[in-house]
């Protein structure tokens, strides 16, 4: 990679060739992030403009820079505006070596910083095709970053199991990147689903496949650290896709003392949502069992 690691503070040029020498840009340029080093990833940005590595670069800069010094609202929109279009050219362009680590930061930066304002909007106060046409790309973004992470986290996965190349450790440590990436991945999609019109084609796909990906979270135990959020984003998606009665089930588990506090708002503010859309189906469903069990026991 042609970089410029004597253009870094002395303490950091030993970090960033190692980065360099992994012959990955997109690591590199997680590298430079993690030395917080937003002026030279934009200088990168400039002497590469004419190259997927400018939008790289770019994108890169936007997401270091984000809230060190706090922007306008409005500096801040054009940024996010800018991040998007240039990720997006930069994925469009079939980099080859994607570093997982660096798509799960950008996902990360996405669900956190890009879309929670809208999603919060669509969740509480309905989808307007306007919020729908402003999460699109965020969502779009981040699910393609998070098949990246996911497929690269698995790959190495394999690789290591079949060499044993990873000390107990590291193998721990690749693995938990693959469970965030997998968890990260369901709100992706979730968020993909909210994107788009309820009579889309695709949207009860995502919502399936988000609530499929989350069962390794909630239906374990809470050890995994995220059980109870994990049950809150499945009653979600259950409620987009109908299914009122495993909606209220996982919102009702969601919605204990050990979850977190705003877990627990969210649980019970959205059971009040399936009960006003659907009905109490899940008390229908236990009178119903109920009925079936005694008739049973009559016979």
């Amino acid at each position: 990679i042609d970089v410029p690691i004597a253009m870094a503070p002395a303490s950091a040029c030993l970090v960033l060739r190692a980065y360099a020498a992994s012959e990955s840009p997109t690591a590199y340029a997680r590298g430079l992030s993690e030395l917080h080093q937003p002026e030279l990833l934009e200088k990168l940005a400039q002497e590469h403009a004419q190259q997927p590595a400018g939008d790289l670069y770019r994108a890169q800069s936007i997401m270091t820079n984000w809230k060190s010094p706090p922007t306008a609202t409005a500096q801040q929109a054009g940024a996010k505006q800018t991040y998007i279009e240039a990720l997006t050219r930069y994925l469009d362009s079939k980099p080859s070596d994607i570093d997982g680590l660096w798509a799960l930061d950008h996902v990360k930066f996405i669900l956190a910083e890009l879309t929670p304002a809208i999603v919060n909007r669509i969740e509480y106060w309905g989808a307007s095709p306007r919020d729908r046409a402003a999460l699109r790309p965020c969502a779009d973004l981040a699910q393609r970053l998070s098949i990246a992470a996911v497929t690269q986290f698995h790959s190495a996965l394999v690789a290591a199991e079949q060499k044993n190349t990873l000390d107990d450790r590291d193998y721990l440590a690749l693995y938990n990147h693959h469970s965030s990436a997998v968890y990260d991945a369901a709100y992706a999609d979730y968020f993909a689903a909210l994107a788009r019109p309820a009579d889309a084609p695709d949207r009860s796909t995502l919502l399936t496949k988000a609530s499929a990906a989350l069962a390794a979270f909630a239906d374990g135990d809470a050890s995994n650290g995220v059980k109870y959020q994990s049950l809150l984003l499945r009653g979600k998606a259950e409620i987009e896709a109908g299914h009122a009665a495993a909606a209220q089930r996982d919102l009702a588990a969601a919605g204990v003392s050990a979850a977190p506090a705003w877990v627990q708002d969210q649980a019970h503010y959205q059971q009040v949502v399936a009960t006003l859309n659907y009905g109490d189906a899940a008390a229908t469903q236990r009178r119903r069992g109920a009925r079936r069990g005694a008739a049973a026991a009559g016979d």
